[in-house]
């Protein structure tokens, strides 16, 4: 069983990404073959590094914004990342396991993450 977490490589301040996954469902059809969108009815939990803030909608980003902390926010609804200033920010995704009951450990949740940069808008200086 495996995530895979859709983002891009580099985001400029400013900008904003739509990010997207999946989870290669093992069980029901041949392993690997059944790729399923992690999104509704999916249970998903989009978190990441300190200086990501997980939020929805224009108050959770303007409060964001004012932390000088902070270098982007994920509206976890949507799955918009915003880039709010230069740095590099780590977004990570876990779905339940559907993996096959072997032991404890074939319960744990899966998770994935991917580290994006976030760079300086075109012409402006950092």
């Amino acid at each position: 069983q495996s995530i895979t977490l859709n983002t891009p490589d580099s985001l400029e301040a400013g900008e904003t990404a739509q990010l997207s996954g999946s989870i290669v469902q093992p069980q029901g059809v041949s392993t690997g073959t059944r790729v399923v969108p992690l999104q509704y009815p999916m249970s998903v939990d989009w978190s990441g590094s300190s200086n990501l803030a997980i939020g929805s909608g224009k108050d959770a980003i303007d409060k964001a914004r004012k932390s000088h902390k902070i270098v982007a926010i994920l509206d976890p609804q949507t799955r918009t990342l915003t880039a709010l200033r230069t740095g590099s920010v780590t977004v990570s995704v876990t779905n339940d396991s559907m993996r096959a009951y072997t032991d404890d450990s074939s319960l744990a949740p899966i998770t994935t993450s991917k580290t994006i940069q976030v760079v300086s808008s075109k012409g402006g200086g950092k």
